[in-house]
């Protein structure tokens, strides 16, 4: 059960012992062969080692041994509760269902949500985000969290039956409004929300109905499981990627199911479009979200397509380069020492490691601005089939602008940067410099290419036009201008050389000086060279300023003389103003 620590035996603690033991070998295993590793696996080493040790436990341990390791929901709460210093409120509902409340249980605005960990293990790092979110709110929004019973102590269509008993007691027993009421849920979490939707529309013949008056405000699907297939390409693309694999799912399926037969309510990514028809009565807008990087990521973008045709208030946003579930495992402190197994929530993954440079601090630059994986949510994702049939603006093969109709433009390409997106977004709201406005930014989960979806100026590159312009147009045309974003690595085509290093971001401009050093003498060192780097190491300091970086006639775009945009901010950053 959820709230319960089982007690193994002598021969399930020495099996544990071994697990636990190959999973450190797995871990060094990653360390020894860091030389190698290049592209493959997650781009941070630390959190690469924590998926190897967490994939052998998750395996290769059973339910039990999961559960013995992880604290049950129950004293998590407790924990929290403590640490934060509110009054924990629990109510104790019929077949062992249990509702934690974070904030008063009297709230008129509701979060229910239903933590993932693939039916065997209980919530732990998901309540920290939980808690975070509460203080952000007002008062009268609380959070209700439903601790249910873990497979295999009971399968499905158990827990299901709990989530219904669940908002039977908020809906009808105490009187809480379900237009004020979002469901929310990770993972596991995600599928017990689709299984209740389900449950709403077409009743599941062995458990009671529930009849809500109004439909919910809304139901966010975080990394929602929704099959047990794994036969998805996304499960062999993605697999050194994520912190889960197939043999896990299929694992801990048989835990949930236990031979159950196939159906609508636990596989809802089976479902076909008539089934969801209804959808508008039970809900009144989904949220789903998914990691580019997750094993589960097709069968999720599969879905999406398929529920926004009869459910078109649906807004789904794919996470560049995120795993499975990781907004819940951003929450952990950094110094968490818990260990992978006793913290993983749907799958059992750590905090990854993103430290946002100095130099975007400094400059006061937002999150919303420095991170792709916080750009706008994806309202009508551009598949590969609708980018191929649009015509082409620009003849570069390695950036693909398309028009994907009279008002959108779309560029994407193994080469573009998603950081373009957030430089424009920033300069466009920051000066007046003119600049396309940016609609969507996202990876292609077909391609696993970044794409910007962005306004469509009309006008002509500067370079085409310059010879016919008057000398009173070409000097209203020149002017400069200065803007502050970025955060990742340089991007200047000068540190594009066969060292395939990352250059930056810097500090200072020591750093950056030194940079270009080992970037010139990566191309070979001679007489010249020395030069260049005996000129380099005596500048004195200079300011540091945004620049386009790229600042060429063709990347002005021009109409009736005057300057209308301003394109391709890809190398744009801050450096030192010479």
């Amino acid at each position: 059960m959820s709230s319960v620590t089982p007690h193994l035996s002598i021969f399930e603690y020495f099996s544990l012992s071994l697990v636990l033991v190959e999973s450190l070998w797995s871990a060094a295993l990653v360390l020894l062969k860091t030389p190698l590793r290049r592209d493959k696996g997650h781009r941070d080493l630390t959190t690469q080692i924590a998926f190897a040790k967490a994939k052998i436990q998750n395996e290769k341990l059973s339910a039990r041994q999961l559960q013995w390791l992880n604290p049950p929901t129950e004293e998590v709460y407790l924990k929290l509760a403590e640490a934060q210093r509110f009054q924990p409120t629990t109510v104790a509902l019929a077949h062992n269902t249990k509702a934690h409340w974070i904030g008063s249980s009297g709230a008129d605005s509701i979060m229910v949500f239903f933590h993932g960990g693939g039916y065997v293990k209980p919530a732990t790092t998901q309540l920290d985000l939980l808690w975070n979110i509460k203080k952000s709110m007002p008062q009268t929004f609380s959070i209700c969290l439903m601790s249910y019973t873990l497979a295999p102590s009971a399968q499905y269509p158990f827990q299901l039956r709990q989530t219904v008993l669940l908002l039977k007691y908020l809906i009808v027993d105490q009187g809480k409004d379900a237009k004020r009421m979002i469901l929310c849920g990770d993972s596991a979490g995600g599928n017990l929300i689709l299984g209740l939707l389900s449950h709403l529309q077409h009743p599941h013949p062995s458990i009671p109905t529930l009849t809500v008056p109004e439909p919910f405000l809304g139901a966010a699907l975080v990394s929602p499981w929704g099959g047990v297939s794994t036969s998805a390409p996304s499960f062999a693309r993605n697999e050194e990627n994520d912190s889960i694999n197939g043999a896990i799912l299929r694992r801990w399926a048989t835990y949930f199911m236990d031979g159950a037969p196939a159906d609508n309510y636990y596989q809802p990514f089976l479902a076909p479009g008539d089934w969801w028809k209804g959808l508008n009565g039970v809900v009144q807008a989904l949220l789903i979200t998914a990691g580019t990087d997750e094993v589960l990521l097709d069968g999720i973008a599969e879905f999406v397509t398929t529920i926004k045709t009869v459910f078109p208030s649906t807004t789904t946003f794919f996470a560049p380069r995120e795993f499975h579930d990781q907004p819940f495992m951003e929450s952990l402190d950094d110094n968490d020492e818990r260990s992978m197994a006793g913290t993983n929530t749907a799958v059992g993954q750590p905090k990854p490691a993103r430290k946002r440079p100095e130099e975007v601090r400094e400059h006061e630059v937002g999150a919303s601005y420095y991170t792709p994986n916080h750009l706008s949510p994806v309202a009508t994702p551009i598949t590969q089939q609708q980018l191929l049939g649009a015509p082409s603006l620009v003849p570069d093969p390695a950036s693909h602008v398309r028009l994907i109709n009279p008002k959108t433009v779309a560029k994407t390409g193994d080469a573009i940067r998603l950081t373009e997106a957030a430089t424009m977004r920033f300069v466009r709201s920051k000066t007046s410099v003119p600049v396309p406005e940016v609609i969507d930014a996202f990876v292609q989960p077909e391609t696993n290419h970044p794409c910007i979806l962005m306004e469509y100026i009309h006008g002509r590159p500067l370079d085409q036009v310059w010879d016919t312009y008057s000398e009173l147009q070409k000097e209203h045309i020149k002017g400069t201008f200065i803007g502050s974003v970025d955060g990742t690595c340089c991007a200047d085509q000068f540190f594009d050389g066969e060292d395939n290093t990352s250059y930056g971001p810097y500090d200072s401009e020591t750093a950056f000086n030194n940079g270009l050093v080992r970037a010139l003498e990566a191309r070979g060192r001679n007489t010249w060279t020395e030069s260049v780097v005996k000129f380099i190491r005596a500048m004195p300091e200079h300011g540091i300023v945004f620049t386009h970086n790229d600042w060429a006639p063709r990347n002005i775009l021009v109409r009736d003389g005057h300057v209308v945009a301003i394109l391709d901010w890809e190398f744009s950053g801050f450096y030192p103003d010479y």
